[in-house]
C-alpha cells in the first residue's frame, strides 16, 4: 500500500533572489512593508500551481483567531433567527483515490451548538463548474457520511476525532475542484445544531493564506429561509468574510491508500488581553536577550532562496533575522521599521494582535539538508520590540503531516539554550507550536 503526502505545506513559493526583491542580498522590506507583486499576486496562485509548490514553512497559512460555521439555525437574543444555514469547505484536491476519513474541528458550547447537535450530513460532491464555483448539490456525492454529535445541552467541549466515510463511490481526481458540504439534518434545526470551526484572520490584516488564491481552499456559507427548499444564497468567507473576519477551513483529508492533504492550525497565539482586563498574555515579545528561532528539521532536502515572516514592531528600530546550522550562521539581514505598526483587534472578550509580512533574500542558495536541523533566527536590536505571534498546528489533536507542519517548531531562549515555546505556559514547553515563518525554495 503507497501512502503519498501531498498538501499546502509541502510546497512554495516561487525562488526569491535579491534580484526579484529589487534590493541587496541582506536588506527585507523596510518601513511600510508592500508586499512584491511578484511574489504575491493580487488574485493569489492555485492551490496546486509551480509557484505554490515551492512554498515551505508553517507560515503559509496564517491564523489570529477561530471562527465557527453553524449548521442549522441559530439563535440571536435567545430567538431563533429567520434563515437557515449550511457550511461548505471547497478544495482543490492535491491527491487522488477514494476517501476514507476526514478529521475536523467540531466546537461546541453556547452560540457553537445547541441541543443534541443535530443529524449532520457530511457530503463531498462536485463543483458546479460556473464562474462562483458552488458546490453541485444534485450530483451523486464523492463520499459520505452522517455525523450525529448526541451532545448533552450545554456542554462545552471541541470534537476533533477522525472519522469514517460510510460511502465512497467515486476517486478524488487530482486538481478538480471538490466541495464538502455540511447541512443538518434533524427536524428541529433550531434547537438541534452544531458548528464547524474554521481559522481566521481579520479582513484588514490580510487572508489566512498569504499566497494562495480563495477558491482553492475556501469556506462557503449557504443561507436560505427556514422552512423552504429554494435556492441557496452563498458567501465566500475565504473572500469577502463575516464580521470583520476571513475564514479557511481546518481540515485533513486521508484517502483509501492513505494519501492525505489538509491545514490545521487548530489554536492562536495572538492574543495580547481581554477585554474585563483578565491576564492573558499569548505573544512572545522578543526584545534585548528575548529571541525566537523556527526550528526546521526537513524530511527531504531543500534548496532555500529566501524568506518571510510575520511580526509587529511595538517599538521601533531594527530586526536581525539569522539562519543558523549548529550555531554556525549561514545567512543574515535584517528589517527596519522607524515606527511602530503594532495595532489590537477586539474579537469578543479577546484583543488580538495584527500581523505584517516581511520578505528577505538570500545573497545565495543554501541547501537545508534533510535529517539536519537549521534555526531561523530573530534578534531585536538596539530598543526595538517585536510581537510574534504562534500557532498550534493541530499535531496534539491527532493532526499529521502534511496537514500538522511537523518539520520544524517555535523556541526561545532560555540562559542562553533553546527550548520548545508554549505561548500559554512558557514553563511547559511543547512542540506542537509555530511561529509564522515561510521559506522559499529555488525552482
Amino acid at each position: 500500500m503507497s501512502h503519498t503526502h501531498l498538501s499546502r505545506r509541502s510546497f512554495g513559493l516561487l525562488g526569491l533572489t535579491a534580484a526579484a526583491l529589487g534590493g541587496t542580498a541582506h536588506l527585507a522590506h523596510a518601513d511600510e512593508p508592500t508586499p512584491d507583486a511578484r511574489l504575491v499576486p493580487a488574485t493569489g496562485h492555485r492551490l496546486d500551481s509551480a509557484e505554490f509548490a515551492r512554498l515551505y514553512g508553517p507560515g503559509t497559512f496564517t491564523i489570529t483567531s477561530l471562527a465557527n460555521m453553524v449548521i442549522g439555525i441559530p439563535s440571536k437574543n435567545g430567538k431563533p433567527v429567520n434563515h437557515e444555514y449550511i457550511a461548505v469547505y471547497r478544495f482543490r484536491s492535491l491527491i487522488e483515490g477514494k476517501l476514507d476519513k476526514v478529521r475536523l474541528y467540531w466546537p461546541t458550547g453556547t452560540d457553537y451548538a445547541n441541543g443534541n447537535g443535530g443529524r449532520i450530513r457530511v457530503r463531498v460532491l462536485p463543483d458546479d463548474g460556473s464562474n462562483d464555483h458552488l458546490p453541485n448539490l444534485t450530483a451523486t456525492a464523492v463520499a459520505e457520511f452522517v455525523h450525529t454529535p448526541n451532545l448533552t445541552p450545554g456542554e462545552k467541549k471541541s470534537i476533533l476525532d477522525e472519522m469514517s466515510f460510510t460511502t465512497s463511490s467515486t476517486a478524488l481526481v487530482k486538481g478538480e475542484l471538490y466541495h464538502m458540504v455540511f447541512d443538518n439534518l434533524d427536524p428541529d434545526p433550531a434547537a438541534n445544531f452544531i458548528s464547524v470551526d474554521t481559522q481566521s484572520t481579520p479582513a484588514e490584516a490580510g487572508r489566512p493564506a498569504r499566497w494562495l488564491n480563495t477558491t482553492d481552499w475556501s469556506a462557503l456559507m449557504g443561507t436560505r429561509r427556514k422552512g423552504t427548499r429554494g435556492a441557496y444564497t452563498w458567501t465566500n468567507l475565504t473572500e469577502t468574510g463575516s464580521g470583520g473576519k476571513l475564514f479557511s477551513p481546518i481540515m485533513q483529508l486521508t484517502t483509501v491508500d492513505g494519501a492525505t492533504q489538509g491545514v490545521s492550525d487548530v489554536e492562536s497565539q495572538s492574543v495580547v488581553g481581554r477585554t474585563d482586563n483578565t491576564p492573558d498574555f499569548r505573544v512572545y515579545k522578543v526584545s534585548t536577550g528575548r529571541h525566537v528561532r523556527e526550528l526546521f528539521t526537513p524530511g527531504v532536502d531543500k534548496k532555500v532562496t529566501g524568506l518571510s515572516f510575520a511580526t509587529v514592531a511595538t517599538v521601533g528600530g531594527s530586526l536581525r533575522w539569522r539562519i543558523t546550522e549548529g550555531g554556525k550562521e549561514l545567512a543574515a539581514g535584517r528589517i527596519t521599521q522607524t515606527q511602530p505598526n503594532y495595532k489590537y483587534f477586539t474579537l469578543g472578550k479577546s484583543r488580538l494582535s495584527n500581523f505584517v509580512w516581511y520578505d528577505a533574500a538570500l545573497p545565495g542558495e543554501l541547501t537545508f539538508r534533510a535529517g539536519t536541523s537549521y534555526g531561523v533566527e530573530f534578534h531585536a536590536e538596539g530598543a526595538s520590540q517585536w510581537y510574534f505571534c504562534g500557532h498550534r498546528n493541530g499535531s496534539g489533536n491527532g493532526f499529521t503531516w502534511p496537514a500538522a507542519f511537523t518539520e520544524s517548531n517555535a523556541q526561545h531562549q532560555v540562559g542562553g539554550l533553546w527550548v520548545n515555546t508554549n505561548p500559554r505556559d512558557l514553563s511547559k514547553p511543547r512542540k506542537d507550536t509555530n511561529w509564522p515563518v515561510v521559506l522559499h525554495l529555488a525552482p
